[in-house]
């Protein structure tokens, strides 16, 4: 791993292959943070070569709005960014950070858990489906059909691999006038 600083203050940890890189860790100038609204941009290059993702639990649990990428990033990694509750936007740097992320196009992995406990991001619906299908935020709601009956409660989360199983001994017990279930 090798190490630079930004003109912010931010401390990012890189790896290189095949002259490409990797951001494997990034200190936060929190002073910097507080200054600019908790906006972070990530590095274009790192060792001279384009930045083309970003690694496990990278900015997992900081306190960020925002996070701007270029273009070049393919891959966002496991648990990237678990736990950012803060977090509004993630995606490329020339876009207006206000509306829904907007993911470089060829942004194609989504580590498992990337966007675990980011309960304030903002996503169009195609990209929900997209990060829902590689598990990217790390638990689902099932949702409880009482057909015509009641149910309580009428849904339940749950963490990706629970097995069915599982959710079925977890499910409620569905009432229904004059219906056995």
């Amino acid at each position: 791993i090798e190490y630079t600083t930004d003109m912010h203050g931010h401390k990012w940890g890189y790896t290189l292959k095949n002259k490409q890189a990797t951001i494997v860790s990034c200190e936060l100038n929190q002073r910097y943070l507080i200054d600019f609204n908790y906006d972070v941009g990530v590095l274009a290059t790192c060792g001279g070569c384009k930045v083309v993702a970003l690694g496990e639990r990278v900015f997992a649990n900081q306190n960020v709005k925002s996070v701007k990428m270029t273009s070049d990033v393919k891959q966002i990694g496991e648990s990237c960014f678990a736990g950012c509750r803060s977090l509004v936007y993630v995606g490329l740097a020339n876009n207006n950070a206000s509306g829904p992320c907007k993911f470089p196009s060829g942004l194609k992995t989504f580590g498992k858990s990337c966007f675990y406990n980011c309960p304030n991001l903002s996503l169009t619906d195609s990209d929900r489906a997209k990060l829902v299908k590689s598990y990217a935020f790390g638990s689902y709601t099932v949702t409880w059909n009482a057909n015509g009956g009641t149910v309580s409660p009428s849904t339940s989360s749950f963490t990706y691999g629970t097995t069915l199983s599982q959710i079925s001994g977890a499910a409620p017990k569905p009432t229904r006038t004059d219906y056995t279930f």
